[in-house]
């Protein structure tokens, strides 16, 4: 086969979803990556020809057309610049999540002392919030997930990333956190109100894990809340929080955290000039 009838037909596969561009660049990364095509050779000889075993190119195809992410597919996703291996256990890692990443390092950097930094990264997923943190600075880095599933791919993600984290099963809503004198709390908590699933894209609801993804309406800050009040207790004096967010309660969550205590309360805007991050001090 040719490798432009490969990317043709995967195209194809992806515009029963997607729109053309899209469905364009998802066909060049299946190429790539999942039938091994060199990057440069899908730009400069699409004419050459490619071993393409049938049996796996038409489930590529059923899984593209089902809605599966290309991610889920490939089984990995990039975040700021290492690889993390991502399943249905847990959330593919968004760019946007990079930038809060950015901002703790940025704030980290100013907090060093003679001592490594503590962190404590709440709903760790696929580790990559966690690990990145563990690779960048000199940290003590600790982990905590709801799911046993998400926690053995953030083991394994941290393995790879040849990093130092400690991943602990806790349910923040039930349990208290077991240790206390962090430098930094952070977390990307469940935000996203159930009433938005109908407007939600398949390739998301279908398929990523909807305990990482919503809360219910009627309390759509619970996690947020809940997060605070133990990290308030867990911060050293002077220690961050940081979040990320849902731009429709960007407001609401700096007044909950205001009341809570906390001050220098900031939200930040991501790189679509959305206000999706947030960070605060123990004040006291």
């Amino acid at each position: 086969m040719k490798i432009n009838e490969l990317v043709k037909i995967l195209t194809a596969a992806a515009s029963f979803r997607y729109d053309e561009r899209e469905s364009r660049a998802i066909a060049l990364r299946l190429a790539e990556d999942v039938f091994g095509v060199e990057h440069n050779h899908l730009l400069l000889f699409p004419a050459e020809d490619v071993s393409v075993e049938r049996e796996l190119l038409y489930d590529v195809c059923r899984k593209i057309e089902d809605g599966t992410p290309v991610q889920y597919i490939i089984g990995w996703e990039e975040f700021c610049g290492r690889r993390f291996e991502v399943n249905g256990d847990v959330l593919i890692p968004r760019p946007e999540t990079e930038e809060l990443v950015a901002w703790v390092v940025a704030e980290a950097e100013v907090m060093r002392c003679d001592t490594a930094l503590k962190i404590l990264d709440v709903g760790t997923g696929s580790g990559a919030i966690a690990v990145s943190l563990s690779c960048l600075l000199d940290a003590e880095v600790t982990a905590t997930d709801i799911s046993a599933g998400a926690l053995a791919v953030a083991r394994r993600n941290a393995v790879a990333n040849g990093a130092d984290v400690q991943f602990v099963l806790h349910d923040i809503l039930r349990d208290e956190l077991t240790a206390d004198g962090y430098d930094v709390v952070v977390s990307n908590p469940p935000y996203i109100p159930t009433s938005q699933i109908e407007v939600m894209r398949d390739n998301v609801l279908n398929f990523e894990p909807h305990t990482a993804l919503f809360v219910d309406d009627s309390d759509p800050l619970l996690f947020y809340r809940v997060i605070a009040e133990k990290a308030g207790r867990a911060l050293r004096e002077g220690g961050l929080l940081f979040f990320e967010i849902n731009e429709i309660y960007g407001e609401q969550t700096c007044s909950m955290l205001t009341e809570m205590g906390f001050v220098e309360v900031e939200c930040r805007h991501d790189f679509n000039d959305k206000p999706r991050m947030i960070r605060c001090r123990r004040g006291w």
